[in-house]
């Protein structure tokens, strides 16, 4: 084997044995070092035709033979230091890639970092912290979503790890020197980064409506004689809940887009930092996207089960049949034009939400152009959008009409407001004359039609030219 094909790995877990199953598998020669290699046994799933390739030291063999140079450390951080002070002479030049996670956070220092203070002598990169054994062994096709970090500060060594990554089917990403491995490190702890702000949004929103369903029906039934049917409080009244909150939330997940175009339109450059609440907006949509596909799904599976006669009767219409040779009839329901239209334009609405929800996941976006995801993302987006609130017209259209002068505090028309604002604001978008200067400045034509100063408002250039420059 040539010297670039052969490598070493210290630690026998289950990360070593899975990088090593997948270094074999792309070509190279590995040696693991282990403490105690005589009682070496690879007790994993992993193709024993494979592992078999393997070969098994100790830790100071792996160092030992000339044509290595890269040694991957798969063990634990705390027994770094331990287990390579007594090797120290033999670890320059060497490439050590540290691959050690932390417990916690630590904003002053990293493993990668320590360990480079402890053994000057070697060449540090921090990287394959943030990849599982199972990414590692799995033998599906890896598209390039799948990423190993690097940090180093010798260049050289991190261009010698970076072409291993590519040989196993990886995609490096340089993350900066050897400090960056603080961020790399903290990667793995972090649980679902960037989602305390849309869970918060969407909670608020669920509580928002559960409050004004609380006051209305407190007002409703404080005047009537009735008492309040508590037993639909499970299933039908949690249903109209969950409805006014996914349609709520599918037209926040779109409203930042229109405000932002505005803006935009406003300032004519696209070269202006929109305001701090905006662009958290902005960077939220895709989880607010996420929230709104559960509550619809949600929704629908509510739905279907009380979907019946006694329950939503204004959707259906009863057929009498008479049996031959009987004076019996038989009563039974079928749905009508309403219940069939809102039954419809619901399932469209969802499917069409489900296609933009998958298309959002990194495995599907990598395989789209920009042309291709923005259609998804965009216009079956609104799509699915204007179909939701066509679903709630074609389910309540008949009761407004029946009380048209009190149907605008029903909730059905109150959830509709803010979707019917989202799609008025991206019909005006869509208008030629808007749209192609909308275009023009995003294509980097500067138009700054005003500058604020002063308290006034000055206006400095009403033209776009053909050459204007950035």
């Amino acid at each position: 084997m040539s010297q670039a094909k052969k490598v070493a790995i210290i630690g026998s877990g289950n990360l070593g044995q899975a990088l090593a199953y997948r270094l074999v598998s792309s070509g190279y020669q590995v040696t693991i070092g282990s403490r105690n290699p005589q009682r070496q046994n690879f007790t994993t799933t992993l193709d024993d035709s494979i592992m078999k390739e393997v070969h098994v030291g100790t830790v100071k063999n792996c160092f030992l033979i000339p044509d290595i140079s890269v040694v991957f450390l798969a063990i634990h951080h705390r027994n770094a230091a331990d287990l390579l002070s007594p090797i120290r002479t033999l670890l320059s030049g060497k490439i050590l890639v540290d691959a050690s996670n932390r417990t916690e956070p630590c904003q002053t220092g990293s493993n990668a970092e320590e360990l480079a203070s402890h053994f000057p002598e070697a060449r540090i990169v921090k990287g394959f912290n943030t990849l599982s054994a199972n990414a590692l062994q799995s033998d599906i096709a890896v598209e390039d979503v799948h990423r190993v970090h690097l940090a180093a500060d010798d260049v050289a060594a991190r261009e010698t790890v970076a072409c291993i990554v590519k040989d196993i089917g990886f995609c490096p990403v340089y993350v900066g020197d050897l400090q960056a491995a603080r961020r790399i490190e903290a990667y793995p702890l972090q649980v679902l980064p960037g989602w305390g702000g849309p869970t918060v949004i969407s909670c608020a929103i669920f509580f928002v409506w559960l409050g004004i369903m609380v006051i209305k029906y407190s007002v409703k039934y404080a005047k009537s004689k009735e008492s309040f049917p508590w037993e639909r409080i499970p299933l039908t009244l949690l249903n109209l809940l969950v409805c006014l909150t996914a349609i709520t939330l599918l037209a926040i997940t779109y409203l930042p887009g229109c405000l932002a175009a505005f803006a935009q339109l406003y300032n004519g450059t696209k070269y202006k930092l929109f305001p701090s609440w905006l662009d958290f907006w902005l960077r939220c949509r895709k989880m607010l996207g996420l929230f709104a596909l559960l509550f619809s799904v949600w929704h629908a599976i509510m739905s279907i089960a009380f979907l019946s006669p006694g329950s939503m009767r204004w959707w259906y219409e009863p057929i009498t049949d008479w049996k031959a040779n009987s004076t019996n009839a038989v009563h039974r329901y079928r749905l009508n034009a309403t219940g069939e239209s809102a039954l419809t334009l619901g399932i469209l609405s969802l499917l069409l939400l489900i296609l933009t929800g998958l298309s959002s996941l990194p495995s599907l976006s990598a395989v789209f152009n920009w042309g291709e995801w923005r259609l998804i993302q965009s216009h079956v987006g609104y799509t699915a959008l204007f179909l939701a609130v066509v679903h709630v017209f074609a389910m309540s259209s008949r009761g407004w009409l029946m009380h048209s002068t009190s149907f605008f505090y029903w909730n059905s028309f109150l959830c509709c407001v803010l979707p019917c604002l989202v799609l008025a604001m991206k019909l005006f978008l869509m208008l030629p004359c808007v749209s192609h200067l909308l275009s023009r400045i995003r294509d980097g034509k500067d138009r700054r039609p005003f500058l604020r100063g002063r308290g006034e408002r000055k206006c400095v250039d009403i033209q776009l030219l053909e050459n204007d420059t950035v």
